[in-house]
């Protein structure tokens, strides 16, 4: 039973893991995309 809650608990971190990095990585994209479009904007402005 020990070992059983231990792999769950190892399981639910490594989830929870992935699923820090996955926000990080949509929102790091996000801010990405908008600073490309706000480049963008200004370049065919000119």
């Amino acid at each position: 039973m020990l070992t059983f809650d231990f792999m769950c608990v190892e399981g639910l971190l490594l989830i929870l893991k992935h699923a820090l990095a996955l926000t990080a990585l949509r929102g790091f994209f996000h801010t990405a995309t908008l600073l490309y479009d706000l480049l963008f904007a200004n370049r065919s402005k000119k």
